[in-house]
């Protein structure tokens, strides 16, 4: 489902971040202008989760439940466990600041 066209406003737990290809989507967070779009669909700051080089996951501020250890540390262990090791992109979360224009780590 494309958030950018379909369903606008509906605002679920969680959306994946990708191309059409499905081959390196996870730096579609860098495509100019995107960050901030996302931010106008959910109406929120979020996080960003590097879960590997083909996707990001996107959960709102709102959604987040545990510590920012918490999160960094069950990254760790699925990147570990389930990641070949060359689509590792980082074993820290990040969040998207509305008010500072930019994605930080976490």
């Amino acid at each position: 489902e494309n958030l950018f066209t379909e369903n606008i406003g509906k605002k679920d737990n969680m959306y994946v971040l990708s191309n059409q290809l499905k081959c390196y989507g996870a730096s579609c967070i860098a495509y100019p202008g995107v960050p901030e779009m996302i931010w106008k669909i959910l109406k929120s700051d979020y996080y960003i989760i590097p879960s590997s080089t083909e996707e990001m996951i996107i959960i709102p501020e709102h959604r987040i439940s545990g510590s920012v250890e918490e999160w960094n540390a069950m990254l760790y262990e699925l990147n570990s466990a389930h990641i070949a090791a060359e689509k590792v992109l980082s074993n820290h979360c990040y969040r998207y600041i509305r008010f500072a224009k930019k994605v930080v780590m976490i």
